[in-house]
């Protein structure tokens, strides 16, 4: 019963990922939260808004603004 507490805890909250900033004057184009330096555009063209992307520099998963 533990396993399914958990699993359904897990399934009710929602994921707190962090999201993704559109590049001006470049639709189509973001910035990853990841990123710190000038650069790191990922581009999410086509991607819905909410859809979750893999940042190509860390690996680590954001959201489509």
């Amino acid at each position: 019963q533990k396993q399914f507490a958990e699993m359904q805890k897990t399934i009710a909250e929602p994921e707190s990922l962090p999201v993704g900033v559109p590049v001006e004057g470049r639709e189509g184009m973001v910035r990853s939260p990841y990123h710190d330096e000038e650069g790191g555009w990922v581009d999410v063209a086509g991607m819905p808004s909410g859809s979750k992307v893999r940042c190509p520099y860390s690996k680590k998963i954001f959201l489509v603004p």
